[in-house]
Protein backbone atom coordinates (compact mmCIF):
# COMPACT_ATOMS: atom_id res chain seq x y z
CA UNK A 1 0.00 0.00 0.00
CA UNK A 2 2.97 2.43 0.60
CA UNK A 3 4.47 1.59 -2.86
CA UNK A 4 0.77 2.98 -4.19
CA UNK A 5 0.55 5.81 -2.12
CA UNK A 6 4.59 6.46 -2.88
CA UNK A 7 3.88 6.12 -7.03
CA UNK A 8 0.41 8.31 -7.01
CA UNK A 9 2.16 11.09 -4.95
CA UNK A 10 4.73 10.88 -7.60
CA UNK A 11 2.26 11.39 -10.07
CA UNK A 12 0.71 14.25 -8.71
CA UNK A 13 3.99 15.96 -8.59
CA UNK A 14 5.21 15.24 -12.07
CA UNK A 15 1.42 16.38 -13.14
CA UNK A 16 1.57 19.96 -10.95
CA UNK A 17 5.43 20.63 -12.41
CA UNK A 18 3.59 22.69 -15.10
CA UNK A 19 2.41 20.47 -17.72
CA UNK A 20 -1.06 22.13 -17.67
CA UNK A 21 -2.70 19.54 -20.33
CA UNK A 22 -2.37 17.17 -17.06
CA UNK A 23 -2.69 19.20 -14.29
CA UNK A 24 -6.30 20.48 -13.99
CA UNK A 25 -5.40 22.64 -11.88
CA UNK A 26 -3.25 24.78 -13.79
CA UNK A 27 -5.88 25.88 -16.01
CA UNK A 28 -8.63 26.20 -13.74
CA UNK A 29 -6.86 29.26 -11.93
CA UNK A 30 -6.55 30.45 -15.67
CA UNK A 31 -10.12 30.63 -16.48
CA UNK A 32 -10.98 31.40 -12.79
CA UNK A 33 -9.12 34.66 -13.50
CA UNK A 34 -10.25 35.27 -16.85
CA UNK A 35 -13.98 34.75 -15.86
CA UNK A 36 -13.54 37.29 -12.88
CA UNK A 37 -11.36 39.99 -15.12
CA UNK A 38 -14.12 39.82 -17.64
CA UNK A 39 -16.95 39.78 -15.41
CA UNK A 40 -15.39 42.96 -13.12
CA UNK A 41 -13.81 44.86 -16.13
CA UNK A 42 -17.58 45.18 -17.87
CA UNK A 43 -19.11 46.26 -14.56
CA UNK A 44 -20.10 49.39 -13.82
CA UNK A 45 -21.79 49.51 -10.59
CA UNK A 46 -21.26 46.90 -7.78
CA UNK A 47 -24.65 45.62 -8.22
CA UNK A 48 -23.82 42.85 -11.20
CA UNK A 49 -26.53 42.50 -13.28
CA UNK A 50 -27.70 41.74 -16.81
CA UNK A 51 -27.75 45.34 -17.74
CA UNK A 52 -23.36 45.99 -16.19
CA UNK A 53 -22.33 43.17 -18.79
CA UNK A 54 -22.25 43.41 -22.42
CA UNK A 55 -23.71 40.45 -24.13
CA UNK A 56 -20.41 39.79 -25.77
CA UNK A 57 -18.50 39.40 -22.44
CA UNK A 58 -21.75 37.39 -21.42
CA UNK A 59 -20.89 35.15 -24.90
CA UNK A 60 -17.30 35.09 -24.25
CA UNK A 61 -17.90 33.70 -20.04
CA UNK A 62 -20.35 31.31 -21.11
CA UNK A 63 -18.04 29.46 -23.75
CA UNK A 64 -15.18 29.61 -20.92
CA UNK A 65 -17.86 28.13 -18.55
CA UNK A 66 -19.07 25.31 -20.87
CA UNK A 67 -15.20 24.82 -21.49
CA UNK A 68 -14.01 24.27 -18.02
CA UNK A 69 -17.08 21.95 -16.70
CA UNK A 70 -15.66 19.88 -20.00
CA UNK A 71 -11.98 19.60 -18.82
CA UNK A 72 -13.03 18.97 -15.29
CA UNK A 73 -15.97 16.08 -16.44
CA UNK A 74 -12.71 14.77 -18.76
CA UNK A 75 -10.21 14.52 -15.75
CA UNK A 76 -12.30 13.35 -13.04
CA UNK A 77 -10.50 10.38 -12.80
CA UNK A 78 -6.56 12.32 -12.30
CA UNK A 79 -5.57 12.27 -8.53
CA UNK A 80 -5.83 15.93 -8.46
CA UNK A 81 -9.48 15.59 -8.99
CA UNK A 82 -10.65 12.59 -7.23
CA UNK A 83 -8.70 12.98 -4.17
CA UNK A 84 -8.30 16.68 -4.01
CA UNK A 85 -5.93 18.26 -1.76
CA UNK A 86 -6.47 21.59 0.01
CA UNK A 87 -5.31 23.89 -2.49
CA UNK A 88 -7.68 21.78 -5.22
CA UNK A 89 -10.60 22.50 -2.98
CA UNK A 90 -9.79 25.76 -2.98
CA UNK A 91 -9.55 26.32 -6.59
CA UNK A 92 -12.53 24.59 -7.26
CA UNK A 93 -14.69 26.51 -4.55
CA UNK A 94 -13.18 30.07 -6.82
CA UNK A 95 -14.41 28.45 -9.71
CA UNK A 96 -17.82 27.47 -8.49
CA UNK A 97 -18.21 30.88 -7.24
CA UNK A 98 -16.92 32.63 -10.33
CA UNK A 99 -19.21 30.33 -12.42
CA UNK A 100 -22.34 31.16 -10.62
CA UNK A 101 -22.12 34.37 -11.29
CA UNK A 102 -22.05 33.83 -14.82
CA UNK A 103 -24.85 31.40 -14.78
CA UNK A 104 -26.64 33.91 -12.88
CA UNK A 105 -26.72 36.76 -15.69
CA UNK A 106 -27.63 34.27 -18.66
Amino acid sequence: MLAELDQWWQMVETRRAGNGTRNPGLGLDQSIRYLTDRLDADTVTPRLDADTVTPEALGECRRQVAAVDQTIISAKNLPELAHPDAEMLDLLGRYLEARSRVLALA
